[in-house]
């Protein structure tokens, strides 16, 4: 089977569910036509058909799943002609002299139509849904009205009662939700969107754009929850950063701060996580099979070059195991505690908790 992204795949599997139900009830209607005392040859015929071409549609959507909606389209259009075909047989055989009742010929046709329209309404656009819907009402519900109509006391029975409230308002409720459809799921569509923005911007600093205190609080419980061994949390401090600030101001300040994150996130390996913890403050999960080693690269990284006009800038740096029994307030104890070393050592260097 082809390559199919998850919602080809959500899409496809819905589609395959919906003709093996569709199979299902068709093999039922058919032989409960033929437990009828004198069952209508249409009757005994066309179940099967509906039935051969769910059987091809199923067929085709295991070889081209990627062609779900136009296989679905040509399921539609073809259930549609053969419950037309079979309604124009029995409104015509109705409507004969001396004829029998309608509402005691027709088969379930109605909730069919129904169901090929909902079918319709799930996988095509909107606009093709509503025109499928008015052809199909046009070509199979206007004529079992008009013959309502003209033979009124089969309104006086239940199944010509019926019959009338599913062509009547319950095809008219299907069709008038449609045009409807597209803009509930844009809507849908929006308030998701909305939703991932509010979060993005709940979640991240905005001047590095890196995760910010309360994010990496939670990535830090979730790494701890998980039971991971081999984790190790780095503390940096960028060195003097408020002499900077106060040389220079903010505006360099800031420009340093961005250009220390590029340099720390050029030594970052894949899964690792890098925060801001706060001011000039950054936090960063990462695997410690080489904790000595990364750290180093990161200190030698922010001291490789001046940041102009500041010049020569520098970071220390406090390292800890992330255990199992820990905690988050633990582990961050542990490496400030490390930092607070490093720093009153004479900066620029690393310490281990």
């Amino acid at each position: 089977m082809q390559q199919l992204d998850l919602r080809q795949r959500f899409v496809h599997r819905m589609a395959l569910t919906v003709l093996l139900i569709g199979i299902a009830g068709s093999t039922m209607l058919a032989f409960l036509h033929q437990t009828e005392a004198q069952p209508h040859l249409a009757s005994l015929v066309m179940p099967w058909v509906l039935c051969s071409l769910a059987v091809i549609a199923a067929a085709a959507l295991l070889l081209v799943p990627r062609r779900t909606r136009l296989i679905m389209y040509g399921f539609i259009l073809m259930a549609v002609l053969m419950l037309t075909i079979s309604t124009w047989v029995f409104v015509l055989e109705a409507g004969a002299p001396n004829g029998p009742k309608l509402t005691q010929l027709l088969p379930p046709t109605l909730p069919g139509l129904i169901t090929i329209n909902l079918i319709a309404i799930v996988f095509l656009r909107p606009r093709v849904a509503f025109r499928i819907g008015a052809l199909s009402w046009l070509l199979i519900g206007l004529p079992i009205l008009v013959h309502l109509l003209q033979h009124r006391e089969l309104l006086a029975t239940a199944r010509g009662q019926e019959m009338l409230v599913l062509l009547g308002p319950a095809m008219l409720l299907i069709l008038v939700l449609i045009p409807y459809q597209r803009e509930a799921e844009k809507r849908l569509q929006d308030l998701t969107r909305d939703e991932l923005r509010a979060r993005a911007l709940a979640e991240r600093d905005p001047l590095t754009d890196l995760f910010n205190r309360r994010a990496f609080e939670e990535m830090l419980i979730d790494r701890i929850a998980e039971s991971r061994d081999g984790v190790q949390l780095i503390l940096f401090d960028i060195d003097h950063f408020k002499r900077i600030n106060d040389t220079h101001g903010h505006a360099v300040g800031d420009q340093v701060l961005r250009d220390v994150v590029a340099r720390a996130a050029a030594q970052l390996s894949r899964g690792a996580q890098l925060a801001r913890w706060g001011g000039e403050e950054f936090v960063l999960l990462a695997r410690a099979d080489d904790d000595a080693s990364l750290a180093e690269r990161l200190r030698l990284s922010i001291a490789a070059k001046p940041i102009p006009p500041a010049g020569k800038v520098t970071a220390s740096f406090g390292v800890t195991l992330v255990r199992r029994t820990d905690t988050p307030e633990a582990v961050f104890e542990r490496a400030d505690r490390a930092l607070y070393v490093a720093k009153s050592a004479g900066r620029n260097r690393i310490e281990r908790a």
